[in-house]
C-alpha cells in the first residue's frame, strides 16, 4: 500500500502483509501477519522488530488481534486460531498453553458447535 507522502516502511516479512493489529493502550506496538505465515511485532518509533514468529501459520495469516492482557490471537488459512505470548523472547515459540487458554478454546468450540 502506498500513500502520499511516503513516510517509511517496516522490514522483516518475506511475503506480502495481509493483516495488522495495534496493541491496546500502546501507541508504539503493532503486529503484522504475512503471506508466508510469519508474524512480527514492530516498535513503530524505532522501526525495530520486537518479536518474531517466523512459522506461526502454514500460509497466509488472515487476522490478528491483541487481547487486553497483551497476548496476541492469530488465525490463518490453515484453519487454526493460535494464542501467542507477546511478552516472550524471539527464541521461544511463544505459543500459550495454559489453563486460561484451554478454557478460551473450549468456550470458542462450544459457541461454534451451538451455531
Amino acid at each position: 500500500m502506498f500513500a502520499k507522502p511516503f513516510i517509511g516502511s517496516l522490514d522483516g516479512h518475506i511475503d506480502g502483509v495481509y493483516s495488522f493489529a495495534k496493541k491496546p493502550k500502546a501507541l508504539n506496538l503493532i503486529a503484522s501477519g504475512a503471506g508466508d505465515g510469519g508474524i512480527i511485532i514492530h516498535d513503530l518509533p524505532t522501526r525495530m522488530k520486537v518479536l518474531r514468529f517466523p512459522a506461526a501459520h502454514k500460509g497466509v495469516v488472515s487476522s490478528l488481534c491483541f487481547t487486553e492482557d497483551g497476548r496476541l490471537l492469530s488465525c490463518g488459512v490453515d484453519r487454526l486460531v493460535k494464542l501467542w505470548d507477546a511478552k516472550t523472547t524471539s527464541d521461544g515459540d511463544g505459543l500459550v498453553d495454559d489453563e486460561d487458554s484451554r478454557a478460551l478454546w473450549s468456550a470458542l468450540a462450544a459457541d461454534l458447535e451451538a451455531s
